[in-house]
């Protein structure tokens, strides 16, 4: 049975654009009962990408099927709280789940959890039941409902290749596995059930240094970097050369400063400019790791992670060469209503073009250039946002009784 009083630390990131999700810390071990078995060689296995998330529509106990957010940087498989009282599951024991804010989460765990992802089945698994609290606050800034996060024991079990251009994932035997390609294999480092990769950063021209960072399929940002790394190069965070923002996640907010690095080495492939997000806080639960890799990055090549070889090969694909762009109004947008359709400004960045053309929080958006925004999702809204810098947008917004427009000159902010 699972230790009483055991805690999580989460790391979740949702930097105004794009969000970044999960990454936990086990500091008490969790033993796996997985009877998980491949039928044949390779599985193909279709994915909805939303908001630089990969989501998989995954039954759990024959139930339909609901959907799962894929993350390598979690340890441990979560299910929502009520998705499990509709199921049944019996919770046992209690956790706590500790994020960026102050505010603890308290959870349980089931065992004797059979998953299906398309035909797929994995049984005996042991999850954590985490309360609404974790999931709404995401589920509101994605614009997308899910009800899990699949982690560590999907990887362990599977060679699994992303296709990010075709929106496939591709299961493959880690006995009969052997890649044959001409992309570039780096090898991880697995810690605490999560994947790490030697990188070389050029934080500035003349500065490199070479760390571990974590890849996180969960976070939908580009490059975030913490903890000592910060602490020892203060320079690359400094206001003059950040913009001020902040991270959502578990338990409240972080103030974080958003810029860019020189550049990012992983093995001979570089990275040139990406958008990284400094996070400025101290605390035990940040100290261990040094940063991450999200899908920002991850989504330009074809990404192959084999955990039983310990190794991570990267095939470029059409969108290598895309440069690395961020929000450009100054908005930050959260979805409410069932459907998730309803767009509500949560945020408005001081200094910024949304500040300066006179949008406020509270503000509903209606239309962005003529176009209902009943036909966009969220994520749509926000691409319009940070398409071209010097573009201007209509804003059709609701305040209340009245309705009003705004026109807005986007600008490149970092």
């Amino acid at each position: 049975m699972m230790p009483m009083g055991r805690y999580l630390w989460l790391l979740m990131i949702a930097v105004s654009m794009p969000a970044s999700f999960v990454g936990l810390q086990r500091l008490v071990d969790i033993t796996y009962e997985s009877s998980a078995t491949i039928q044949p060689l390779s599985y193909q296995i279709p994915f909805d990408y939303y908001g630089d998330h990969i989501y998989l529509p995954i039954s759990v106990n024959g139930s339909q099927p609901r959907w799962f957010i894929l993350d390598s940087g979690a340890a441990d498989t979560f299910i929502s709280q009520d998705y499990a009282q509709s199921l049944g599951l019996q919770p046992q024991g209690r956790l706590d789940i500790v994020g960026i804010g102050p505010v603890r989460l308290n959870a349980t765990f089931a065992r004797g959890v059979t998953f299906n992802l398309t035909g797929i089945q994995w049984s005996d698994a042991q999850v954590v039941i985490a309360p609404e609290e974790f999931f709404l606050p995401l589920a509101r800034y994605f614009g997308q409902d899910f009800s899990g996060v699949i982690g560590y024991e999907f990887f362990e079990q599977f060679v699994v290749e992303i296709d990010y251009d075709n929106q496939i994932i591709h299961l493959h035997d880690p006995k009969t596995y052997r890649y044959s390609g001409s992309g570039e294999r780096m090898p991880l480092k697995l810690v605490n059930q999560k994947p790490y990769l030697k990188t070389t950063l050029m934080l500035a021209p003349g500065l490199s240094v070479n760390s571990h960072l974590l890849i996180d399929l969960g976070s939908g940002s580009a490059l975030d970097l913490r903890g000592k790394l910060i602490d020892e190069n203060p320079e690359i965070a400094s206001a003059e050369n950040t913009l001020a923002s902040f991270t959502l996640g578990v338990g409240g907010e972080e103030k974080i400063h958003v810029g860019r690095l020189e550049s990012l080495q992983l093995g001979k492939l570089t990275i040139d400019h990406p958008i990284t997000a400094f996070s400025l806080g101290k605390g035990n639960q940040r100290s261990a790791l040094s940063g991450r890799i999200g899908n920002d990055i991850l989504r330009r090549f074809n990404v192959i992670l084999d955990y039983t070889h310990k190794q991570m090969i990267l095939e470029p694909n059409a969108r290598f060469s895309e440069p690395y762009e961020y929000d450009m109004s100054g908005l930050w947008l959260g979805a409410e209503g069932q459907e998730y359709d309803i767009f509500r400004i949560d945020k408005v960045f001081q200094n910024s073009p949304a500040a300066r053309a006179g949008l406020q929080v509270g503000d509903l958006i209606t239309h962005v250039d003529s176009q209902p925004v009943t036909e966009l999702t969220l994520e749509q809204v926000r691409q319009l946002l940070m398409n071209q810098g010097g573009q201007i947008r209509l804003l059709s917004i609701q305040r209340g009784d009245d309705s009003l427009q705004f026109h807005i000159k986007l600008e490149r902010l970092i």
